[in-house]
């Protein structure tokens, strides 16, 4: 029997199934695959490993990553956790190893891959893909003028650019509320308020209110 169990958290039920079949034909060998789940929430529900290793994906279900590591590690302890993700920048990579995991890997890479970055973790090193950064790249190469569509930010992307501020902020927007109403919601100046929708439309890429609740709602970024 493997020495090792473990546990993926995707909302990518392909991916989850396609892992989980690998294992059970021996694709890890000393590793093995126990449980998969979609939803973190059934993964608290279930999980009862002592000592295992946790891969999961950045954008979950119905939790940020970071409420997920911070509850996972305080009641999994011996646990290891790994992400495993297709989102490369460095900025996610960077709050990932603050938040405590133990490894990031791309989905680029390989099985191969995977088994060494597993095995790298298990001796007590942290694991990081090849062609991945902490610290964003000093000469970042030119964009192309037609993106693949894989390159364009998703809405996992587009909510992480928002404050919890900011978010607040466009919840009353949405709700059109007017700007001195939100001001007295949030305890606020309207010239802060004014201030943080400049920025929320900056950073959402919209010129107008109509754009910017059309993105919200678009996005999940509140509720509709």
């Amino acid at each position: 029997m493997p020495d090792l169990k473990m546990t993926i958290i995707d909302q990518d039920k392909i991916l989850t199934d396609s892992l989980l079949q690998l294992s059970r034909l021996g694709a890890f060998e000393a590793f093995e695959i126990v449980n998969t789940y979609n939803d973190p929430q059934d993964f608290f529900k279930n999980h009862k490993e002592s000592r295992a290793l946790i891969l999961f994906e950045l954008n979950m279900k119905g939790i940020t990553w970071k409420e997920f590591l911070e509850r996972a590690k305080k009641e999994y302890p011996e646990n290891k956790f790994i992400v495993l993700s297709k989102y490369e920048g460095s900025e996610y990579v960077k709050q990932a190893f603050v938040d405590g995991v133990d490894g990031y890997i791309s989905k680029k890479e390989n099985l191969e891959g995977l088994k060494n970055a597993i095995e790298k973790v298990m001796e007590g090193e942290n694991y990081l893909s090849s062609h991945l950064s902490i610290s964003p790249k000093l000469y970042p190469t030119k964009p192309t003028k037609e993106k693949d569509e894989d390159d364009l930010p998703d809405s996992f992307e587009i909510r992480q650019k928002l404050s919890s501020r900011e978010i607040e902020i466009l919840k009353g927007i949405v709700n059109a509320n007017s700007t001195k109403e939100i001001a007295d919601q949030l305890y606020i100046s309207e010239q802060t308020v004014a201030v943080h929708k400049k920025n929320i439309m900056k950073k959402l890429r919209v010129n107008n209110t109509i754009g910017l609740i059309k993105t919200a709602f678009e996005n999940g970024l509140v509720e509709n």
